[in-house]
């Protein structure tokens, strides 16, 4: 089945209907109402409330008797719709909010999913979402910006490394649990930071505590993985090169299952312009994790 403006399967897009780039980052949610699952649609270049600030849409879908899936009730978050104005989150013209989204366990004890949104403005936005119980009607009933500022719950050592101009946000992930503890570690790309080589880019990887429903990261605790911090438990020696944009748009980082068998979850990053082959074309890192989100080995 495809979801398209103009392909229907039930879905109508939400004005302004000419959507932009639906489609980009999409993300399965959980314990969300719906039988047939819940999807988060990013449509980044959506004008809605100022030109390029950016959307989402939440579909709830259903399993006709014919097998084909079809979209039961579409839900938009952006700056005019889904509550993300009540909650103190509205993206602004240009923040082009939404270029990747994932999707977190259950952070606040009420049985379902969390959305981690991304963006081109230095921020990601952690949404936490309501529905009427029937899989439709999706609003942010609360929400966390994770950005540089003081208010942010990111460990200081964090928020000290997020520029303006490096797309800190634009590519974010889960990784699973890696130290067992019961929340998630989350990779968070920018693939424009300076560490080591002008673009060579960065991906931040850091531990959430759990502590319903208050959302907390562990002080201190942040494994950064660019070309300024190759050597032991972080990128090998020469992985990264200038422009190689670590973490990139799209190719920023992806868990796996455990790969080497040791218990602890891997992952992949991506490096977009990386020229092991070519001029521009590209790379992906497998990681074996530790436990504490420093790498043990990798693959490239």
């Amino acid at each position: 089945t495809k979801i398209s403006e103009t392909s229907g399967a039930g879905w109508v897009p939400v004005s302004p209907t000419d959507i932009q780039v639906f489609g980009h980052g999409l993300a399965s949610m959980t314990g969300m109402g719906s039988a047939a699952g819940v999807i988060a649609v990013s449509c980044f270049y959506d004008d809605d409330g100022s030109t390029n600030a950016g959307a989402v849409y939440v579909l709830a879908l259903s399993s006709p008797s014919s097998g084909v899936a079809a979209v039961d009730a579409t839900s938009k978050l952006s700056a005019l719709h889904g509550g993300l104005t009540t909650v103190g989150l509205a993206p602004a013209a240009g923040d082009l909010w939404g270029t990747v989204v994932a999707s977190l366990p259950d952070l606040d004890g009420d049985g379902k999913g969390e959305l981690l949104v991304g963006s081109e403005a230095s921020y990601a936005d952690l949404l936490f979402l309501s529905s009427d119980g029937a899989g439709g009607s999706f609003v942010a009933r609360a929400g966390v910006r994770l950005s540089s500022a003081t208010s942010s719950p990111l460990p200081a050592v964090m928020r000290a490394r997020i520029v303006a101009g490096t797309a800190w946000g634009s590519s974010v992930a889960s990784l699973g649990d890696l130290d067992g503890d019961g929340a998630p570690e989350l990779a968070i790309s920018a693939p424009l930071d300076d560490a080591g080589g002008a673009d060579a880019g960065a991906v931040f990887i850091l531990s959430m505590v759990p502590a319903p429903p208050t959302v907390l990261f562990k002080h201190g605790v942040m494994v950064e993985l660019s070309a300024g911090t190759e050597g032991a438990g972080r990128l090998a020696a020469g992985t990264v090169a200038a422009s190689d944009s670590v973490g990139g748009w799209g190719s920023g980082a992806s868990a796996l299952d455990d790969v080497d068998g040791d218990g602890v979850p891997d992952a992949l990053i991506g490096l977009s312009y990386d020229e092991v082959a070519g001029t521009d074309s590209g790379s992906v890192l497998v990681l074996m994790m530790n436990a504490d989100g420093s790498v043990k080995s990798q693959q490239k």
